[in-house]
């Protein structure tokens, strides 16, 4: 199971507990977030979940699943999951992606970091 397949599938637990208050929905996944993310700095962890969120709120027919699922991504990405990450972020999300490598580079796992990279650069993309 991929590291967004959990997180997909306790949030959505987190938010079935609570389907009346998005603000609880919000503080559970943005707990759980972090949790999947251990390595990336809190900040970080902070700047993805309210890129996402503010999109989630902007876009008139997303759901709070949909937002779930946005987060996915990010998340087998940092966890050196490349393979299962298509290549469809936007601009703003890879210059998200590059400042939390950039910003982790120090701490990171070495592995992790020439995967990423490696990841990047197959991607013209760094």
């Amino acid at each position: 199971m991929l590291p967004s397949q959990a997180f997909s599938k306790k949030a959505r637990q987190r938010v079935q507990a609570f389907p009346e208050n998005e603000d609880r929905c919000a503080a559970e996944i943005r707990e759980l977030f972090g949790a999947f993310l251990p390595e990336m700095s809190q900040d970080l962890q902070i700047d993805f979940f309210q890129y996402y969120w503010e999109r989630y709120l902007d876009t008139e027919e997303a759901t709070i699943y949909d937002f779930i699922n946005w987060l996915g991504p990010v998340i087998d990405l940092f966890r050196g999951f490349v393979d299962a990450v298509e290549d469809n972020f936007s601009d703003e999300e890879w210059e998200m992606i590059r400042m939390a490598i950039d910003e982790g580079a120090d701490t990171m796992d070495i592995r992790l970091l020439n995967t990423l990279a490696a990841y990047l650069v197959k991607n013209k993309r760094y």
